[in-house]
């Protein structure tokens, strides 16, 4: 755990300041409160240093030492602003012993449940995998012919490669997924504060809704066998993304500018926020797309439509997801793997037929896009799908009771003293159109629980704020802290139950570095002059190994693209594509 903490307050430091300079950049003044621009800040230093990452691993490995010089970089162009320095360095008056001892006893409950052993399916599938491939060789053409899940592109696992080096073995945590969990956690205590004290805002109600289901939910999955927050998977951020990016529109909406500021033409505002964190969590992962069709949206409509908007807009979006065509290009032949559109045919192109099948594993759905039932029998599957599985049927409660809440707030409400707040139109189109693309293109609970949430936890905070202390299950427990005498409760508490954490830890187990991952038995093959292994039982699957490793044994017909060079220089087909398919 202590690598873990180490590594987590770096991260605490370096991000913020990456970000701080991007919100002075924007004149973002909307972001009022000092804990509200650290949140925001942390989640654009993140995005900023995981795009940058991914396009360095372009040209070279993202070892240790290549991370840490893109991380300085990033922190030396921000502090090269005066007004950014300045209030990067008017943080240290806010700490404090009693502040700090705070923070670190709850870092320590934190790191205590995702140093847990992985065994989260796809981070043993293809996670640490493509980790280890960005971390020691960087883009590597080809590589999804080795296992066609290499071809899932996310800087997600560029920001990931730096912080798992080398050393520490097969003693590997859930270090990044963590990292954001523990921002998410610290900014819930402060709106709880803040509900305390009676100065909660829209955004702050939304939050606290927001965030405690997803904190209760991927706290509660850390005690079990498979645990998404133990691992690496992109959907967690994506989570977390949903609800930063739907908090941001809440704060730019609801903030009262002097008229001077609305008449600024500047197309560099803080309304351009929310479209770098959704574009973002489009280079984390394609299930993000709803979230960035609001994000472009708010950031076109949100103010005052003008074509230099859009301009911008687009720009901004086809810089940011560059690298990720760049890379998926260079692994798969398709700048958005799994999808085929624009692919090209390079020696090292996946097979299409490949290509078909990992969709159709996606999606569930192996019906022909092009045949004339395809409408049809993907409803059939769809409904089927649904009758057979618990967690689609609570997707499907949660999409209809969001559908309800909003005709609510959007109808019944107009008159009521809802229509005091602005921006939650936006909510509203974020969580019916994520629900349903998820629902049409990959229905699985971890990919729409954002989305899915999103809209109760509006009309909750929107509840709040009309009734108040007018009985509201919220009011008495903000009322129960604060009897609780707050401030040293909670603080005796989180340094209690860090004291538990660590005993239940397992002691000295993983008291510096997490736990061990699974062990398994591995087969060594080849195919023509490239040597594999694979795991004996698939179900282990391959984890930390010697590369190159394969999900099962290679079925296309590979070579190394230079022998001379070996692996890092990639793998191409034996022979052409067609007379592979044909074949």
């Amino acid at each position: 755990m202590l690598y873990t903490l180490v590594v987590w307050t770096i991260l605490i430091f370096v991000c913020p300041a990456i970000g701080i300079a991007v919100l002075n950049w924007l004149k973002a003044d909307c972001f009022d409160r000092r804990s509200d621009r650290l949140m925001i800040a942390v989640w654009l230093g993140t995005i900023a240093l995981s795009i940058s990452l991914l396009a360095i691993s372009l040209v070279v490995p993202l070892s240790p030492l290549v991370g840490g010089t893109v991380a300085i970089a990033l922190v030396a162009l921000s502090l090269g602003s005066r007004q950014a320095r300045r209030e990067i360095f008017s943080f240290q008056s806010l700490l404090s012993l009693k502040l700090i001892t705070g923070c670190l006893a709850v870092e320590i409950i934190v790191a205590a449940l995702t140093t847990q052993q992985i065994n989260w399916f796809d981070t043993g599938l293809y996670h640490l995998g493509s980790i280890q491939w960005l971390s020691q060789f960087g883009a590597v053409p080809g590589l999804a012919l080795i296992h066609s899940r290499f071809g899932f592109t996310s800087s997600w696992f560029a920001f990931s490669a730096p912080l798992t080096p080398q050393f520490l073995g097969d003693r590997i945590g859930a270090i990044t997924n963590g990292f954001v969990f523990l921002i998410y956690v610290f900014y819930f205590l402060i709106c709880l504060r803040r509900g305390i004290s009676k100065n909660l805002r829209l955004s702050d109600c939304f939050f606290i809704f927001f965030s405690g289901v997803i904190i209760g939910a991927y706290t509660l999955s850390a005690f079990l066998k498979e645990s998404i927050l133990v691992s690496f998977s992109p959907d967690v951020p994506i989570t977390f993304l949903v609800g930063i990016t739907a908090w941001s529109i809440l704060v730019i909406s609801n903030y009262r500018r002097s008229p001077l500021a609305e008449e600024n033409t500047s197309y560099l505002d803080a309304y351009l926020i929310p479209l770098i964190l959704s574009v973002g969590a489009v280079s984390i992962k394609l299930s993000a797309l709803p979230l960035l069709a609001i994000g472009f949206l708010f950031y076109i409509f949100g103010k005052k439509l003008a074509i230099e908007r859009v301009f911008v807009g687009v720009i901004l979006v086809a810089i940011a997801l560059l690298p990720n065509a760049l890379f998926s290009i260079t692994t798969s032949g398709c700048p958005f793997y799994p999808s085929q559109f624009m692919c090209v045919d390079l020696p090292w192109s996946v097979p299409e037929q490949t290509i078909a099948n990992e969709t159709s594993k996606i999606t569930g759905l192996d019906v022909p896009s092009g045949s004339d039932n395809f409408l049809l029998a993907a409803l059939q599957k769809r409904f089927a799908w649904i009758k057979s599985s618990i967690k689609l049927q609570i997707m499907l409660l949660l999409f209809v009771t969001s559908l309800i809440l909003s005709i609510w707030m959007l109808v019944i409400s107009r008159s009521s003293k809802f229509i005091k707040t602005r921006g939650g139109d936006w909510i509203i189109a974020l969580g019916i159109l994520g629900t349903s693309f998820i629902y049409t293109k990959i229905p699985l609970l971890r990919f729409a629980m954002g989305y899915l949430i999103a809209i109760p936890a509006l009309f909750l905070a929107k509840y709040y704020l009309v009734r108040e202390e007018k009985n509201f299950i919220l009011s008495h427990f903000f009322k129960i802290i604060e009897l609780a005498r707050v401030k040293q409760f909670t603080r005796l508490g989180a340094i209690g139950l860090a004291v538990v954490s660590v005993a239940i830890a397992g002691g000295q187990s993983r008291l510096v570095f997490p736990s061990k991952l699974p062990s398994f038995d591995l087969i060594y093959a080849k195919i023509n002059d490239v040597e594999y292994t694979y795991p004996a039982n698939w179900t282990n699957k391959c984890w930390i190994t010697k590369l190159p490793c394969s999900e099962v044994e290679i079925k296309n017909d590979i070579k190394l693209r230079d022998p001379a060079k070996g692996i890092g220089a990639g793998f191409i087909r034996n022979e052409p594509k067609n007379s592979e398919i044909e074949r």
